[in-house]
C-alpha cells in the first residue's frame, strides 16, 4: 500500500494554467516516470480543496500553503479578450462608452475594475456582470458571443492564435503570478517531488525563452 500511494501524484491546477501549458507537456514527463501514476483535477481557487486532497497544486495567486514549498513557475498579464466583430460598431478598440452596453464575463480571480481603471483612468461597469469559476468555459462563452472577458494571456493563448478571440484593448495588467506547491503529503514523496522539480524546469525554460 505504501509503495502504490507513494507512486501516485494528485495533482490539482487551474484550468488557465493547467489546461494550456501543463497538460501538453504532461506526456514527457509521463515517458520519462513510466511507474508513476498521476491523478489530475482542476479548481477554482487554492482556497476550495483540502490539502489532504492533493500532493502538488498548480495555481494562479499566492496559494494556501507553506512559502518554502512554494516556488514561482510564470508571471502572466490580465487582459480583455471579445470575439473579432464584438466592437464591429464601434471600431477595433473598446472604448469607455462601449462598456456601458456590453457584457463582461469575469473569473473567480480577476478584477474588471482593476482593469478598467488602468484602461480608462475610472473604474467602469458595464451593462452587466457573467461570473466563471471556470476560465476555459468562460473563454468558450466569449467565442459564443456572450460578452468580453477579463483573462489571463495564458489561458487566452490559443484563442488568440486561432483567431476566434482577439486583445480589443492594449492596456494590460501586469505582475500577476502562477506558482506551484508541495502539499504535507506531497513532500514525503519522491515522485512528487520530482514531477515539482519538473514543473519548475519546464517554467524556467519558457522564461529564458520568452527573454
Amino acid at each position: 500500500l505504501r509503495l502504490a500511494e507513494h507512486s501516485l501524484i494528485r495533482v490539482n491546477f487551474a484550468p488557465s494554467i493547467g489546461n494550456v501549458w501543463l497538460l501538453p507537456h504532461l506526456p514527457e514527463f509521463m515517458r520519462n516516470h513510466p511507474s508513476i501514476q498521476i491523478e489530475v483535477a482542476s479548481i477554482a481557487t487554492p482556497e476550495e480543496v483540502n490539502r489532504a486532497d492533493w500532493d502538488v497544486l498548480v495555481h494562479y495567486g499566492m496559494g494556501v500553503g507553506d512559502d518554502a514549498r512554494r516556488a514561482l513557475l510564470l508571471t502572466d498579464e490580465v487582459l480583455v479578450v471579445g470575439r473579432p466583430d464584438i466592437l464591429s460598431e464601434t471600431g477595433q478598440e473598446l472604448r469607455v462608452e462601449d462598456v456601458g452596453s456590453l457584457t463582461v464575463l469575469r473569473h473567480t480571480l480577476l478584477n474588471w475594475l482593476d482593469w478598467s481603471a488602468g484602461a480608462f483612468g475610472k473604474k467602469t461597469e458595464p451593462a452587466r456582470y457573467m461570473h466563471f469559476d471556470d476560465s476555459i468555459t468562460m473563454l468558450e462563452s466569449a467565442v459564443s458571443g456572450a460578452g468580453i472577458a477579463v483573462t489571463t494571456r495564458i489561458a487566452a493563448t490559443p484563442y488568440l492564435k486561432e483567431g476566434a478571440l482577439v486583445q480589443i484593448h492594449p492596456f494590460v495588467l501586469k505582475d500577476n503570478e502562477y506558482y506551484v506547491e508541495l502539499s504535507e503529503s506531497g513532500e514525503l514523496k519522491p515522485a512528487a517531488k520530482a514531477f515539482t522539480d519538473w514543473i519548475v524546469r519546464l517554467a524556467a525554460a519558457d522564461r529564458t525563452a520568452a527573454s
